[in-house]
Formats: C-alpha cells, sequence, structure tokens
C-alpha cells in the first residue's frame, strides 16, 4: 500500500474521494436554510442597495477591517442552496490545494492522500462554516490561505518571480479583508518556511522571505492602527471586563447554562474559560464534538442528556485520560522506531494553532487551521503504524476520527453552532408564509432580523416607507433603522 508512489494516480484518487465526501455533505445538508445573521448581512445588503439605488457598497464593521465580507455579501444570490453548493465547492478545492501543498513539501503522495480525507471529514470543525451562510467567510480564508501556502512553496525556488510575489500579495490582502481569521494562515507560512526552507548563513534572505510572509499581518496591524488608533480593535474590545459582566447576565439565568457559556463564543477570557476554550479545541483536533452535537438521533444518548451534560467536565477528563495513554503508547513506540524526528514540525505547528485559537483568538468556532495541522499529525502516525505493521492500531485511529462523522450524518448534521437545521427550515417556512401577508409588526417584534427578508420580498409593495433609509450612507445605521420601525 505504501509503497506504490505513483502520484497522478494518488491525485486522481483524492479528486474523487473529495468528491464524492463533499458531495455526500452537500446531499446531507441540502434542506438547510437561512438563519439569524444572513437575514441581517445577506438579504440586508440587498435591501440597502435597492432602498439607496445602489449596485454595491463598501463598508466595513466599526473596528473591523472585513470590507471584503461585507462586499462578498452583496453577492451571495438569494437562493440557500447554490449558495451554499458554492461554499462547499471551495471547500473541495481547499482538499485538493492542500494535497498539493502537503506533496510538495512531504512528496509522499499516500501521506498527502491520508491528510487531505483526514481535512475534510473533520466535519466538529468545518460544519458551521460550511452550513451557516453569513459564516462562509473562514471557508474563503481558509482556501486563499492554503494558496498563499501553495504559492510559497513555488516562489520559494524562484528568483525574483514578480508575478508569484504580486500574486501572493494580492491573495493575502484579500484574505485579510475578509476575515481577521485569515492571519494565521500567514503564521503558519511563516513557521513552514522556517522548517523547510530557511537557509543558513543567508540573513537577507531569510529576513526578505520573512518580511513577504508576515506582510499581511504588519498591514492589517498599520491599517488598524491609522483607522481605529489600535492593532486589533477587535480583540480589544471583546476582552473588556464590561463585556464579561454582561454576557454572564445574559447567559447565567440558570446553573445548567453555565457550561454553554463558558463553551460559547462570549466566555470570558480568564482561566476557566481558557480551560474550556482549550478543551474543546483538542477534542474539535480528534473530530470528537460532531458525535455530540448530533446525539439527538440516537435514543441512548438523548436519553441520557442531562446525565452527560452534568458530568461534562468529567467525561472529557476521561477522554482526555484515554488520550494521554494512547500518546504515551505512540511516543514509546515512534522513540523505539527512531521516528520521533519526524514530527517536530507538526508538534510545533499543531501546537501553536493550538494556542493562537484557544489564547489570541480564544474560539472553537473559526478554528479551520486546526483541522489542517490535526489532519497531518494523524496521517504522519497512520502512515508509520502502518509501515512497521500495527494495522490494527492504525485502522483504530481512521476509524476512531471517522465515525463521529460518519455517525452525524445520521441526524443529517442538524445541529451546527447553535442552531439545528430542522428548526431552521421550520422558521424559514413559516417566514415565507408570513411574506405572502400584510407586515405581521407581533411576529418581527420577536424575529427582528427577518425584517431584512420579509421587505426584500415585499419591496414593491412598502418601497414608499423604505424610501425614508434613502440617504442614510451607512449599512450599520440602516439595519438600526429597519429593525427599529414599525411598518
Amino acid at each position: 500500500m505504501f509503497n506504490s508512489e505513483k502520484n497522478k494516480n494518488y491525485f486522481l484518487i483524492c479528486i474523487f474521494s473529495l468528491f464524492v465526501i463533499n458531495g455526500s455533505i452537500l446531499l446531507i445538508t441540502k434542506d438547510n436554510s437561512w438563519v439569524s445573521d444572513d437575514f441581517i448581512y445577506v438579504f440586508g445588503s440587498k435591501l440597502y442597495n435597492l432602498v439607496q439605488g445602489n449596485n454595491f457598497f463598501f463598508e466595513n464593521n466599526e473596528g473591523r477591517l472585513n470590507i471584503g465580507f461585507f462586499f462578498l455579501n452583496q453577492l451571495i444570490p438569494d437562493n440557500y442552496f447554490l449558495w451554499h453548493s458554492f461554499i462547499i465547492g471551495i471547500y473541495f478545492f481547499s482538499g485538493i490545494v492542500f494535497y498539493l501543498v502537503l506533496n510538495r513539501l512531504f512528496e509522499r503522495p499516500i501521506y498527502s492522500l491520508i491528510a487531505t480525507l483526514l481535512f475534510t471529514i473533520n466535519l466538529s470543525i468545518s460544519l458551521k462554516s460550511l452550513t451557516w451562510a453569513c459564516f462562509y467567510s473562514h471557508i474563503i480564508t481558509l482556501f486563499l490561505g492554503l494558496i498563499s501556502l501553495l504559492l510559497l512553496t513555488i516562489l520559494i525556488n524562484k528568483k525574483k518571480n514578480v508575478l508569484l510575489t504580486s500574486a501572493y500579495l494580492i491573495i493575502s490582502i484579500l484574505s485579510i479583508s475578509i476575515s481577521e481569521s485569515s492571519l494565521i494562515y500567514f503564521i503558519i507560512n511563516l513557521i513552514v518556511f522556517i522548517f523547510f526552507f530557511y537557509k543558513k548563513g543567508k540573513l537577507a534572505y531569510n529576513l526578505k522571505t520573512s518580511l513577504l510572509i508576515v506582510s499581511p499581518i504588519i498591514l492589517f496591524f498599520l491599517l488598524n492602527i491609522i483607522l481605529y488608533s489600535h492593532p486589533a480593535q477587535v480583540l480589544s474590545e471583546r476582552s473588556k471586563l464590561e463585556n464579561e459582566k454582561k454576557y454572564e447576565q445574559i447567559f447565567l439565568k440558570k446553573k445548567e447554562d453555565e457550561i454553554y457559556y463558558y463553551r460559547s463564543t462570549y466566555s470570558p477570557r480568564n482561566i476557566k474559560g481558557y480551560t474550556f476554550k482549550l478543551s474543546d479545541n483538542v477534542l474539535n483536533t480528534i473530530n470528537f464534538p460532531v458525535l455530540i452535537n448530533n446525539y439527538d438521533h440516537f435514543e441512548f444518548l438523548t436519553s441520557q442528556k442531562n446525565k452527560i451534560k452534568s458530568n461534562y467536565l468529567l467525561i472529557v477528563l476521561i477522554l482526555f485520560f484515554l488520550i494521554l495513554l494512547l500518546l504515551a503508547y505512540l511516543y514509546i513506540f515512534l522513540k523505539k522506531n527512531k521516528k520521533l524526528i519526524d514530527y517536530n514540525f507538526l508538534i510545533f505547528l499543531h501546537i501553536s494553532v493550538l494556542l493562537i485559537y484557544t489564547f489570541i483568538y480564544a474560539r472553537t468556532d473559526l478554528n479551520l487551521a486546526l483541522s489542517l495541522t490535526s489532519a497531518m499529525i494523524i496521517a504522519k502516525i497512520v502512515c508509520d503504524l502502518y509501515e512497521k505493521k500495527k494495522f490494527l492500531l492504525c485502522y483504530f485511529l481512521i476509524l476512531s476520527f471517522s465515525v463521529p462523522s460518519i455517525l452525524g450524518a445520521f441526524n443529517k448534521f442538524d445541529r451546527y453552532g447553535d442552531f439545528s437545521a430542522k428548526e431552521n427550515l421550520k422558521n424559514f417556512s413559516e417566514l415565507n408564509e408570513i411574506v405572502k401577508i400584510p407586515f405581521d409588526n407581533i411576529f418581527f417584534s420577536k424575529n427582528e432580523e427577518m425584517k431584512f427578508y420579509y421587505f426584500y420580498k415585499n419591496f414593491d409593495l412598502y418601497d414608499q416607507k423604505l424610501m425614508k433609509g434613502k440617504g442614510i450612507n451607512n449599512f450599520s445605521k440602516f439595519q438600526d433603522f429597519i429593525q427599529k420601525s414599525k411598518f
């Protein structure tokens, strides 16, 4: 299995496998629909352009350099399935680029294939970005980040290639204009350069190349300082103590909500909050959460729901203990076979990415780069085990990683983030009925974000009232106008 290293054959197998996996995800999740912020960012943008008579507008959130995100929102079609198909298509091509990058770095097609497939099926990390329409930015920045890394591996062996250098910079600038989550890919690029392409005794070359690699990060901080007088305004805002207290009042009304709060986007930046973030990110590494999130398809897990929630920390500790036992065995095995040195790059890269997501971003839902690094480590372990004829452990690792996604598919990946696909579809079906009748103040007082969809669909009926918002030259202010107005 590991001896016939035929690039072309493995590449074709990779493309076919990625097509089957991504096609299956699309078919399983095709009945999902718009939800929550989708109505604001997708249909609010369309409505804003209708009212202002614009084709496009160019803005960003206060304190965030995401002008690309706001521009792309205006290009999203009003058909969910079309947009969902496009995003899964980008994920498909991300897998192909990842394979090409690994093959250039390691020149081992079977390893590249296994790592690519493990990355693709890690739906604990990618599912939310794949299915929540306005969370698409993280899939696109993943794709652009991988393209930038592929360009880097090509550029590094070329002398003064202006075209490739320009392409790297353009793609990087596009990426940071969409989301600050893209910054981690340039850190990955730098680590790859240091481990694979750093030249001893060539100080000028190393400094020049490193500066090129991280130039998007420098640009990001400089623009933030110029526009907001702070290198990372959004990070500063999210870490303010008064915001923590506000979220505590919202989420900690009941004792049983405590775990949800500490696992959420809004958890505080303290020891307890970071502990939960780190635990969840480690579990994401092994693709475990997708199973827990879709427990309600399985009768046994549903009946034990309250016990699972109340003993969440104990379950996590047991899992961590089992993981440590497995890691101890693997350490002894790799040391005995003199293969530990081969893991220096992979472990350093993975830990760096894990710590950045946990302590800087403090998020567990936009950590797509973590699915890359974990897939690289696990694929390497699988290859080494197979070579030493440790077949059972090899298959056990692959199955353990794959089974959560397979079982989640039986529930049609109903739960992602805070959402349920079934509930989304039910609510959206109700909204489509509401669209057919005069404006219902009672309904929309409870569902303010859905106003944007209603008025977009009924623009001709309400254009005179909506035109009161003409001249509002800021999308954020236009949101307030629509949400606070009672038509």
